[in-house]
């Protein structure tokens, strides 16, 4: 079974500055500040206390500074993915969630203009987010739909503002791309359901023109080609030019030693791998079982079995504990018609699964149907 990903890791993006629309001659966008500049730089670049202290002087010199409230907003959201403190993930949602209403609330006590509609929309996104973070789904959807509804009404009234499409953009990519029904029910309620290639277009035009958005959109798009859209290519060129820029942005170094990883399988070939593994694996270390698998998924599905085979025992090798990496073998002798051991390897990934700290219980409980169900056809065997 192949790996399942929160997309909403891809959904870090939240865009805020002071555009103007360009193309209809309104003013144009406000100039980022040295201050913002930096603020930006150290959030991606992982300097966390650098970026906080700075927005802790905007907020304390103007407690009413949208800007300086997004920035907060996008601190706390950065920080469950590059932080080096010893804070939970579940902390730091509690956190992004009441950065977002402090925000809404500041921002709701302005007078009505594109620029505070902006900010109010990009503070209900993140709310959203941090709802999602918490597993609370329904609150989530409406959450999202009261920004999208916001950036919606700042792209008609201003086409140019590009760092509104990013928000826009981030929640139609969701919203098209969920498996369950019922999330696709809520998008469909709460009108979200944009074709996907729609929502990428709006991501891309963020990422060409805009402002504060920008690094978030090159965030965003490393994550989408990456992980959902396997286009490994454009996401190698993404995350080399996006690491130059923020050279310790620790999120992104596994991704790249992956990629580094996947290309050398690539070109020689699982068994070079298996027969390599542990010299390969120093040179270019992984954190998860992720990257072999989709390499793996990848040989199973052009037919190249011995290939597929040598990758996916070499997960095994290397995540001797997740479930996941034993059932991906298990599937891949199934497919080759090797019963015995493909039921010798749905047993194992069973009896790993109530330990397996790398998924969440959702995707515990799919894995579990889809094994129980294999280990039901394999049982003569």
């Amino acid at each position: 079974m192949k790996t399942f990903i929160w997309l909403w890791l891809t959904i870090t993006c939240i865009g805020s500055t002071s555009c103007r629309d360009r193309s209809a001659g309104v003013q144009e966008p406000n100039a980022l500040s040295q201050d913002d500049k930096d603020v930006l730089f150290q959030i991606h670049n992982g300097d966390l206390a650098g970026a906080e202290s700075k927005i802790n002087a905007m907020l304390s010199n103007n407690a009413d500074n949208l800007r300086g409230h997004f920035l907060k907003t996008s601190l706390y959201f950065h920080a469950r993915y590059f932080a080096s403190q010893g804070a939970s993930r579940d902390s730091i949602s509690t956190l992004l969630l009441k950065s977002c209403e402090e925000a809404i609330t500041q921002a709701e006590k302005q007078s009505e203009s594109i620029e505070q509609q902006f900010y109010l929309g990009s503070f209900y996104s993140f709310k959203s987010r941090a709802l999602l973070a918490k597993r609370e789904w329904t609150s989530a959807f409406f959450a999202a739909r009261t920004g999208k509804n916001l950036l919606e009404s700042v792209i008609e009234s201003a086409p140019g503002y590009a760092d509104a499409y990013l928000p826009l953009g981030v929640l139609y990519y969701f919203a098209s791309t969920q498996q369950a029904w019922w999330q696709g029910a809520l998008a469909w309620v709460v009108d979200l359901d944009v074709p996907k290639t729609q929502a990428l277009k709006y991501i891309q035009k963020t990422y060409d023109e805009g402002l504060l958005n920008k690094n978030e959109a090159h965030f965003v798009l490393n994550n989408i080609n990456l992980y959902f859209e396997n286009k490994l290519d454009i996401a190698e060129s993404l995350l080399q030019h996006y690491t130059s820029q923020f050279p310790n942005n620790r999120f992104f170094l596994a991704p790249m030693q992956g990629l580094k990883l996947t290309r050398i399988t690539e070109e020689k070939g699982g068994e070079f791998l298996l027969a390599h593994l542990d010299s390969l694996v120093t040179a270019h270390p992984i954190n998860g079982m992720q990257t072999l698998n989709r390499v793996g998924y990848q040989y199973l599905g052009q037919k190249k079995f011995p290939d597929a085979l040598a990758v996916f025992q070499a997960n095994v090798k290397l995540f001797p504990g997740s479930a996941n990496s034993h059932d991906s073998l298990a599937e891949c002798y199934y497919t080759m018609g090797q019963m015995q051991e493909s039921k010798k390897y749905y047993s194992l990934a069973l009896t790993k699964l109530s330990s397996d700290q790398t998924i969440n219980e959702e995707f515990k409980k799919t894995l579990r149907e889809g094994i129980e169900a294999k280990l039901k056809d394999l049982a003569s065997y």
